[in-house]
């Protein structure tokens, strides 16, 4: 029996984004592959995962052609000749030994990975990513990385409880973007800016953000 509830939800949560240009990235880490059988039915198409093992099953489990997956947790260097060939994006690639196992995994399986730098907006110890100096550092290191499509930036912010604090961190990841591109734009393949979740999500479209990633706002608790 169809969940009409995870329905209602998904489609609350579309009506809200109300943009064409934004994607939808369902989160469906630590849930069942029979939920994403039903989101599926429900329309929605972008699904992300955050652990390997998981994220493989899943994706055996879901056949389904026109499914694009994501890779959005922290991805160990010893993963990523499973992950490059089902993944379409890779949202954390937060630092240039990642990258370079990318670039040299990409080259043996003749393909070209589709990447977002992970960027540590708010400073966090406890989170990955770049800090700007190191951005730009690995910005230029892409350079030597021909097998490796840069499709944007992303982010996970300080979880906090202001909202004006929020929308600065956001509003901070699309001025870096916009320098990134200014300085590096024919490493671009695409401007994606990877920001947002179950409690942010409207404020960072209003920042700029053209993918958004709902776990709880769609799934419920884990």
């Amino acid at each position: 029996m169809a969940d009409l509830k995870l329905k209602q939800r998904i489609d609350n949560i579309v009506s809200r984004i109300d943009n064409d240009a934004v994607r939808l990235i369902g989160v469906t880490k630590k849930k069942d592959a029979t939920i994403i059988q039903e989101a599926y039915e429900f329309g929605l198409r972008d699904f992300g995962e955050s652990y390997v093992n998981e994220f493989l099953t899943k994706q055996k489990s879901v056949s389904k052609p026109d499914v694009t997956w994501h890779f959005i947790g922290h991805l160990q260097r010893n993963k990523v000749t499973d992950v490059i060939p089902i993944a379409k994006f890779i949202h954390s690639v937060d630092s240039i030994r990642l990258v370079d196992e990318i670039e040299k995994n990409a080259v043996l399986l003749r393909l070209h990975a589709n990447v977002l730098l992970e960027v540590n907006i708010s400073n966090d110890p406890n989170k990955h990513g770049f800090s700007d100096h190191e951005l730009t550092a690995c910005l230029e290191h892409l350079y030597q990385c021909p097998h490796i499509a840069l499709c944007g930036l992303m982010t996970i912010p300080k979880l906090t409880n202001d909202p004006s604090e929020t929308r600065n961190y956001f509003k901070k990841m699309r001025l870096i973007l916009e320098k990134s591109v200014q300085s590096h734009g024919n490493l671009f393949k695409a401007h994606e800016l990877s920001m947002g979740m179950s409690d942010d999500f409207e404020i960072a479209i209003e920042e700029g953000a053209t993918m958004v990633r709902i776990g709880t706002g769609i799934f419920g608790e884990r």
